[in-house]
C-alpha cells in the first residue's frame, strides 16, 4: 500500500500523457512507437510542439542519430509528425521544431472500403504473421548494429554488407535480442579478444564474432578467460545464411 501511495504521489506531478494507440497500434512497431512516445514526453501541452535535438533523442533512446532521423521521417510519412527547420539570428540552423499529430490520423490515412464487414477477433493469416515478424526482425537488426557500434573495443568495419546483415539476422533467428547483445558485451570486455585486436592478427573481425561456431562459444564464456585460445574458423563463415534473407 505504501508503494502504491508513493507511485500515485510521484505521478501527480512527474508524468506525461501518451495515447494508448501509440502503444497498441500495429501501424507503429519498435522505434517508431518509441520515438512518438519520447516526443510526447517533450511536447508542449497546448501546442504539441517540441524541439529535442537528434543527439538528445539518440542518447535517451539508445540508438544512433541516423536511426533517429530515419524514424522521424517514418512518423512524418504516416502523418503523425511535422518538422520545421528554424534558423538562429546568425543564420545557423537550430534544432528542428516538431509538431505531434493525434493517433487518429493513422485511421484517416487508411483507404476506405465500401460495405466493409467488421470481423471480431480476426486471426492473422500466415502471410501477415510473416510480414510482422520480418518488421520486428528488421528493428532488432538495427538495434544490434547500433549496439555493436557503441562498443569501443570491438573490431571496426568499413561497410555493413548484405552478407554481414544476413549473418546477424541468422543469429537473431537463433537467439533472443538480449542474448545477441550479451555476446557483444562479452566480446567487448574479453581481454583475450582485445589483445588479438591490438596485435597484427587479421582473423578477429565482425565476421568472426557472428560466425555460428564462435558466437556460441562467446556466449558460453569460452573467450572470457585469458588462457582460452581462439582459432580461425575452418568453415565458411556464411554457410548458415537462411535462403529467405
Amino acid at each position: 500500500m505504501k508503494n502504491q501511495d508513493t507511485l500515485k504521489s510521484e505521478m501527480k506531478y512527474n508524468f506525461f500523457r501518451v495515447p494508448n494507440e501509440a502503444v497498441d497500434s500495429e501501424e507503429l512497431i519498435g522505434y517508431a512507437s518509441m520515438l512518438y512516445m519520447y516526443l510526447c514526453r517533450y511536447a508542449d501541452n497546448v501546442t504539441s510542439e517540441c524541439y529535442p535535438s537528434y543527439t538528445k533523442l539518440s542518447r535517451v533512446m539508445g540508438i544512433s542519430k541516423n536511426t533517429v532521423m530515419k524514424y522521424v521521417e517514418i512518423l512524418i510519412e504516416k502523418g503523425l509528425l511535422t518538422k520545421k527547420k528554424v534558423k538562429k539570428p546568425n543564420q545557423e540552423f537550430a534544432n528542428n521544431v516538431y509538431t505531434l499529430k493525434p493517433m487518429s490520423v493513422l485511421n484517416e490515412n487508411q483507404p476506405k472500403i465500401e460495405n466493409e464487414v467488421k470481423i471480431e477477433n480476426k486471426v492473422p493469416t500466415e502471410s501477415e504473421m510473416k510480414n510482422k515478424k520480418s518488421l520486428i526482425l528488421k528493428d532488432d537488426m538495427v538495434s544490434v548494429v547500433d549496439y555493436y557500434d557503441s562498443k569501443e573495443n570491438l573490431p571496426r568495419y568499413v561497410k555493413l554488407t548484405d552478407k554481414r546483415k544476413s549473418h546477424i539476422k541468422a543469429r537473431l533467428n537463433e537467439y533472443s535480442l538480449e542474448d545477441v547483445k550479451k555476446a557483444i558485451d562479452i566480446a567487448n570486455t574479453s581481454k583475450f579478444l582485445n589483445d588479438n585486436l591490438k596485435s597484427s592478427t587479421n582473423w578477429y573481425n565482425m565476421d568472426w564474432i557472428f560466425n555460428p561456431n564462435n558466437f556460441i562459444k562467446i556466449l558460453e564464456g569460452k573467450y572470457g578467460m585469458d588462457e582460452k585460445k581462439a582459432t580461425r574458423p575452418t568453415v565458411d563463415i556464411y554457410n548458415d545464411i537462411p535462403n529467405d534473407f
